[in-house]
């Protein structure tokens, strides 16, 4: 008979103290379906069931819209990783851009914070104990994925902005500013021949994109004309 050494014996107050981890992400799970809109489907809800507790395993309580105030009331690590990954698989027109939309929705009701622009830096995390979770991305592998997410309202962006930061052609930088921040810069004049009419059209879908050089393309503008390269967002 094999016997277990004394550090390999499991932990009765451990083993105990992870059921109940996983017990309360399941029940966060439960909450998070509970409260997902009435048009949703059964494939829809038992989805946001296990986005729930994923979400829960990693500090945020989808069905009470609030991110978990400190490290202790979150669940094991232990317990996180085995929700860290979930796939929500379905045919075209199933529903799952309306998922997300709504996962996102909620995220942003708990008051979690969208990294979504390419030029926008990414919060420093903290390494208090009260800490937050630090922010989400919705990333797609192509632009054209990414454009599909934006026009269903679920702002977006590819693998590759999220990692690098465009280098704008200096006449373009102050334009790219005023629709980042239009409070605190000037609106630009006369940039590439853009109009009036056209920065308030670029501004206008900046604020459903949240990605300048999305807006600037949507106006006519073509990557080459304001962009001359790229950097690493973690380098800036």
């Amino acid at each position: 008979m094999n016997e277990r050494g004394p550090s390999e014996r499991a932990d009765p107050a451990s083993t105990h103290a992870l059921k109940d981890a996983l017990s309360d992400l399941a029940a966060r799970g439960e909450a998070a379906a509970a409260s997902a809109p009435e048009s949703f489907s059964e494939d829809q809800r038992a989805a946001a069931r296990l986005l729930g507790a994923a979400l829960a395993g990693a500090g945020v309580d989808l069905g009470a819209r609030r991110a978990l105030e400190t490290v202790e009331s979150r669940a094991p690590k232990a317990a996180a990783r085995k929700r860290a990954v979930v796939a929500v698989l379905g045919k075209a027109g199933s529903g799952k851009t309306h998922l997300l939309s709504w996962v996102v929705g909620e995220l942003l009701a708990a008051g979690v914070k969208q990294i979504t622009a390419e030029g926008e830096a990414r919060p420093e995390r903290s390494k208090k104990k009260t800490s937050r979770p630090v922010s989400f991305a919705v990333v797609a592998p192509t632009n054209k994925a990414a454009s599909v997410l934006r026009a269903r309202g679920v702002a977006a962006t590819t693998l590759h902005r999220i990692l690098y930061s465009p280098v704008y052609d200096p006449d373009y930088e102050a334009l790219a500013q005023w629709l980042a921040e239009p409070g605190k810069h000037d609106k630009p004049d006369g940039v590439g021949g853009v109009s009036e009419g056209q920065l308030d059209r670029a501004l206008e879908l900046f604020k459903q994109t949240r990605s300048a050089p999305a807006a600037l393309a949507m106006i006519g503008l073509r990557g080459s004309d304001f962009i001359t390269g790229w950097k690493r967002r973690d380098e800036e």
